[in-house]
């Protein structure tokens, strides 16, 4: 054994491991007794059975890291997707019906102003379910358009029912405001009730409906998405041309050794 290759297991060895030195000088051999030369051999089988497991533990570990990679990246694609689609669905819906979008029985609107504060502010999506006006309470929050048949909305809590039948009138007030509202609230003017309300995402779905905001938040990470797609494709062919070229080589090498 080289003087180099010596020096250089003697620093990698452990306490108690013995090890077995041959002289430089032809013939001269400085070798340790059989029993510890024995010993020396099961020392080295565990330091190789530990190297061994210690590189199986870090191929574990590397393996569950891209696994958690792919998981994580596996989500973010699926969610970045359902977005895209419900922002496409919900332009397209609203382009086509020129109303307010609607899933799964719930018409969604933006909150534009405060009056609802503390309870969501403006901003907030609004989920709205069609109801019958005989069956609002008080304490319920109601989307209604003013008298008049204006285009406006408006979204407050019902503080008072008044009659009923053709005689039926409401009394609302917003939660910021101190008074009630001035104007009565009647059953024909009543859009929905407000069921669930959304912070923040009624501004994401204004500005996905926006020029800027269909390319920002659909048209280029769609080109994103299939840019990553095509790249796979693209591997998985190469691995599959890699595999199928190993094999035709194990074949003809087969085909040799029959020769």
């Amino acid at each position: 054994m080289k003087v180099r290759e010596m020096e250089a297991i003697k620093r990698e060895a452990k306490p108690g491991c013995p090890v077995r030195e041959k002289s430089t000088d032809a013939g001269a051999d400085n070798g340790l007794p059989a029993s510890a030369a024995n010993n020396g051999g099961e020392c080295w089988e565990l330091r190789r059975q530990g190297a061994a497991a210690a590189k199986a533990a870090e191929r574990k570990k590397t393996a569950l890291l891209r696994r958690l990679a792919n998981f994580l990246g596996n989500t973010l694609f699926a969610l970045l997707l359902g977005a895209m689609v419900f922002l496409v669905f919900t332009m397209v819906q609203s382009r086509f019906t020129g109303e307010s979008p609607s899933l799964a029985g719930y018409q969604l609107y933006i909150v534009q102003g405060g009056s609802m504060t503390p309870t969501f502010e403006a901003g907030s999506l609004a989920l709205l379910r069609p109801v019958d006006p005989a069956k609002v309470t008080a304490g319920d929050i109601i989307t209604y358009r003013s008298v008049g048949g204006s285009a406006n909305l408006t979204t407050h809590h019902v503080m008072a029912v008044h009659g009923y039948g053709e005689a039926l009138s409401f009394t609302t007030r917003g939660d910021a405001n101190q008074v009630d509202d001035h104007q009565a609230v009647y059953p024909e003017n009543i859009v929905g009730q407000v069921v669930y309300t959304i912070p923040y995402a009624g501004y994401l779905l204004s500005f996905g409906q926006s020029k800027t905001g269909i390319i920002t938040l659909v048209f280029i990470p769609g080109v994103l998405i299939l840019v990553f797609e095509l790249r796979n494709l693209f591997r998985l062919a190469a691995q599959w041309e890699e595999e199928k070229g190993r094999k035709l080589k194990a074949k003809g090498e087969s085909f040799s050794e029959e020769a």
